[in-house]
């Protein structure tokens, strides 16, 4: 009977010739498929190998598990089909999507060959929360204190911006009793003719 195996934690250096090779060591091999992004066409980091007889990969598994390859541990296990998949809650702010995207391999159950899955996927899939309640609807809240009519703490307009005979405006910084507000301070006549 047929066995295949998940390899996880691949280097993106690993090819499937060195797979290859490094199985072959316990026994003959029949297929080995190195998954690859769609978007970028790079190898997504992980790998199935499958023997033709099930002593052959239960040996694999016993004797390549956590062995260095290109500088990384390989996660050698049985593959399993994704329906037969055991359902975990994710990890709160680990992955990113809603169930289908997120990393491959043994970390998320997306590849089309049975990986084994560590987080939920589909549409049902609860997502863990490590925060406060849910808010309330807008339409249920209360009015945050200094906003809004009726607020409290907000102050109105201070009124109406005032403009000079030239046209130009200014935000009414001096007081309107004040007979020479029409004149910006740098053009007012302090009596001091130093300037000759």
């Amino acid at each position: 009977m047929s066995i295949r195996l998940f390899v996880g934690n691949l280097s993106y250096e690993v090819t499937e010739a060195d797979l290859r090779a490094v199985f072959a060591e316990v026994g003959p091999v029949s297929v080995v498929r190195m998954p690859v992004d769609r978007e970028t066409g790079r190898v997504r980091g992980f790998a199935f190998v499958d023997f033709n007889e099930r002593s052959d990969g239960e040996a694999a598994i016993a004797r390549l598990n956590q062995q260095m390859l290109k500088g990384r541990a390989l996660a050698v296990s049985e593959a399993v089909a994704r329906e037969d998949a055991p359902r975990a809650p994710r990890p709160a702010g680990g992955y990113s999507g809603a169930g289908g995207g997120g990393y491959g391999g043994a970390a998320g159950g997306n590849s089309p060959m049975g990986a084994p899955a560590a987080r939920p996927a589909g549409p049902g899939a609860a997502a863990t929360k490590n925060f406060g309640p849910d808010a309330l609807p807008r339409n249920k809240r209360k009015p945050a204190a200094g906003r809004g009519a009726g607020g409290g703490g907000e102050r109105g307009p201070r009124g109406p911006i005032k403009e000079t005979s030239s046209g130009r405006s200014y935000g009414g910084g001096l007081p309107e009793d004040d007979e020479t507000n029409d004149v910006p301070f740098w053009a007012k006549d302090d009596g001091n003719t130093d300037d000759e």
